[in-house]
C-alpha cells in the first residue's frame, strides 16, 4: 500500500504533510490486520483527494467482511454515504443507534407553514423541530407513517413540503432543545 500511494517507509514522520501522515496512519492501522479498527476523526483537515483515498481504503477493508471499523466523527456529511450504521451521544451516552437503510425508509424532514405563530402540539409530540423561521417550521418525523401524516394534515398547515433528510438532520433533532421553539419568532 505504501508504494500504491506513493509513500516511503524511510522517510521520517516528521517530514510528512498532514494528509500524508493521515494516509500512512491509515495504512499503519489497516496493515494490523485487527478484527476491529477504531478511528477518531480520520479525514479531519485533509485535502479531498487524501479523503478519498482513505476512505477508498477503509471500504476496500470493510468489504472483505472481515473488519469492522468505528469512526468518531463531527462530520456526518462525508461519513453518510459509507456507513450503514450510527450511534449519537449526548452526554457520553448513546442516544440513538440508526440503522441508516431503515431510516432512510422510516424517516422523513418536513417543511410546514401555519397561519399564526404557534406550533401545533401534534408536531412537538410525533416529530423533532430543527428550525423555526417565522411561521416556517421545520420538523424530523422519524417514524414518518400514514397516521403521522393524517395527523399532519389535522393542523392544516398552509404549506407543506418533503425536504432531504441527512444524518445531520437526525442529529440536530436529537440534539436540539425543543425549549427553544415554544413560540415561532
Amino acid at each position: 500500500m505504501l508504494d500504491r500511494y506513493h509513500l516511503t517507509s524511510k522517510q521520517k514522520l516528521r517530514h510528512f504533510s498532514k494528509g500524508m501522515f493521515g494516509l500512512f496512519t491509515i495504512i499503519l492501522s489497516v496493515a494490523t490486520q485487527a478484527p476491529y479498527l477504531f478511528l477518531d476523526e480520520p479525514l479531519d483537515g485533509l485535502d479531498v483527494l487524501i479523503r478519498k483515498n482513505i476512505l477508498g481504503i477503509l471500504i476496500d477493508e470493510v468489504a472483505t467482511g472481515n473488519r469492522s471499523i468505528v469512526i468518531a466523527s463531527h462530520n456526518l456529511a462525508e461519513l453518510e454515504g459509507v456507513i450503514d450504521r450510527a450511534l449519537m451521544l449526548k452526554h457520553g451516552r448513546i442516544v440513538n443507534d440508526y440503522q441508516l437503510e431503515a431510516m432512510r425508509r422510516s424517516a422523513r424532514k418536513v417543511q410546514l407553514v401555519y397561519r399564526d405563530k404557534q406550533i401545533p402540539a401534534v408536531v412537538k409530540q410525533l416529530g423533532h423541530i430543527v428550525h423555526v423561521s417565522g411561521r416556517v417550521i421545520v420538523v424530523v418525523f422519524e417514524d414518518y407513517n400514514a397516521e403521522v401524516q393524517a395527523q399532519l394534515a389535522t393542523t392544516n398547515p398552509v404549506f407543506q413540503e418533503d425536504l432531504p433528510l441527512s444524518l445531520a438532520d437526525l442529529f440536530m433533532a436529537n440534539l436540539t432543545d425543543e425549549a427553544d421553539f415554544e413560540l415561532l419568532s
